[in-house]
């Protein structure tokens, strides 16, 4: 996959990782702004990852993202 490719679609992206991760969890975790947070979870996670190397596990790595939070 190509790591340019999932900047330039940073909102489908968005929309992408909030439904896998309400089917997978659904009423498990309640998040005011969900939306919000999936976007800022992305916009951190393209800037904690290069082009060169990635690994895309958004679900997981949102999940964490979150508990720390």
């Amino acid at each position: 996959m190509n790591f340019d490719t999932l900047k330039n679609y940073n909102s489908f992206l968005v929309k992408i990782v909030s439904k896998i991760f309400k089917f997978n969890f659904g009423n498990k975790i309640k998040i005011d702004d969900f939306e919000k947070e999936v976007k800022d979870f992305i916009d951190y996670w393209m800037n904690k990852n290069s082009g060169d190397s990635y690994k895309l596990n958004l679900t997981d790595d949102f999940m964490n993202y979150m508990i720390k939070k």
